[in-house]
């Protein structure tokens, strides 16, 4: 499995179970697994990993719900 975050030596792998978990946002992904949170330079790729795995927003009467609600 690739590395993604260097700084904090986190893999794709990791990464993508704390998406599965909830992790919406990189800060919440950083929260989670310590992913991006050293210099920054992986973001963009665990912004794409966010895209690729979040669970997909639901509208029910009218409201959003998911991980990417709001």
């Amino acid at each position: 499995m690739a590395l993604i975050c260097h700084c904090r030596g986190v893999t794709e792998r990791r990464i993508v179970k704390a998406v599965q978990r909830g992790a919406a946002t990189p800060w919440e992904v950083a929260v989670e697994c310590g992913a991006g949170s050293g210099c920054g330079g992986c973001v963009s790729a665990i912004e794409d990993l966010i895209d690729q795995h979040a669970r997909p927003a639901v509208v029910v009467c009218g409201h959003m719900l998911g991980a990417h609600a709001g």
